[in-house]
């Protein structure tokens, strides 16, 4: 548990209590049948803990139950395939991208890789990656906010209007930006 704590970076800490919120916002919005912002705030330290407890929740079940079924559909061989027809990505945006990099590692535009770009490439694709789950989290959240208060109450889910656009939205947002890492690393880690 200790190793776990520390491993425990800021960003993740600030990314889960942005999902949860959207957690708590949803299922207010499930309950009242309304968006009520400013009652969150009532409670501001048990409101941050709520959230946060949600989104580190949501970041759980995204990365262990659901994320893996995105993967596999991900590398699944005729989406890969697809991936190259409709790569989201101009091979000139990886260029540019993979350039960046290079020089951030004090590297060559025509030279081999070495450790310090793959490093600098690592950071960037980790960084790219958790932008990426933040927005499927998110969506998950939204849907979970209103599913909670379904299930406790024992009513149809309320769950339309803002939040089901965001819902979309995120989830697209998501899956975008994965599929847009997915061909950015096939073109710059190969390079």
């Amino acid at each position: 548990m200790e190793k776990f704590l520390t491993s425990v970076s800021l960003g993740f800490l600030l990314r889960s209590v942005f999902a949860g919120v959207f957690f708590m916002l949803s299922n207010d919005f499930a309950v009242k049948g309304k968006f009520d912002l400013l009652s969150l705030g009532a409670q501001p330290t048990q409101t941050t803990l709520i959230a946060l407890f949600a989104g580190v929740t949501m970041y759980g079940l995204h990365r262990s139950l659901i994320y893996p079924v995105i993967e596999w559909f991900m590398v699944y061989k005729c989406v890969q395939v697809l991936r190259d027809w409709i790569p989201l990505i101009s091979d000139e945006a990886a260029k540019v991208i993979s350039n960046l990099w290079r020089r951030e590692a004090g590297v060559g535009t025509h030279v081999e890789c070495d450790s310090d770009l793959r490093k600098v490439q690592a950071k960037h694709i980790a960084l790219w990656a958790d932008y990426a789950h933040f927005q499927y989290v998110s969506a998950w959240a939204l849907l979970a906010g209103a599913f909670v208060h379904s299930t406790t109450a024992n009513e149809p889910i309320r769950f339309r209007g803002p939040f089901a656009v965001l819902f979309v939205v995120f989830f697209v947002a998501g899956f975008v930006s994965d599929w847009r890492l997915r061909k950015l690393c096939k073109t710059v880690c190969t390079d």
